[in-house]
């Protein structure tokens, strides 16, 4: 008995390979020193594609040089801008200060003009004050009346004051 068994196991060919088998043929297996197959193994590059990737890819490129440029200029028309409106900002602001400094000044003038216009005013009054003195001194006079402008002039019934007769003469 011991012998057809073995020789049945020992030589009988395995239906189907185990994968640890053909994991050994394949890396015992050498292609290189395999003949070449001039069909299969000729590399043929589809010079078509090559070009539509090369212009596509130029394409991008240009789209991106474009934007950058784009950025740049809005970059630089935000600083343009920005420029301008501290231009136009510093230049309110003196305008407005010169405003101000006119406007002080002229107040300061008109003050000036007020404070002439006083002083020439209580100059006048101070040269005609001694005729102004005299012109009543002679109406008081004139009038009756003993003493200055308060003192009243007394008759029998009746008391005058200087003012009140000077009133109704208008």
């Amino acid at each position: 008995h011991k012998g057809p068994i073995v020789d049945a196991i020992v030589f009988s060919p395995a239906p189907h390979p185990s994968p640890r088998s053909q994991k050994a043929e394949a890396m015992f297996s050498c292609q290189a020193c395999s003949p070449a197959d001039p069909v299969t193994d000729t590399v043929r590059p589809d010079v078509s594609s090559i070009i539509a990737e090369q212009e596509q890819a130029a394409a991008r490129e240009r789209e991106l040089q474009e934007r950058e440029r784009d950025e740049q200029q809005k970059l630089e028309e935000a600083a343009r801008r920005v420029e301008e409106e501290q231009r136009a900002a510093e230049e309110r602001m003196r305008h407005e200060s010169e405003a101000k400094d006119r406007s002080d000044r002229e107040a300061r003038e008109q003050e000036e003009a007020t404070k002439r216009e006083e002083q020439s005013r209580l100059e006048l009054a101070a040269q005609e004050a001694p005729a102004r003195k005299a012109t009543v001194a002679n109406y008081i006079k004139e009038k009756g009346f003993r003493g200055g402008a308060k003192d009243p002039k007394k008759s029998l019934m009746s008391t005058t004051y200087p003012l009140h007769e000077a009133a109704k003469e208008g």
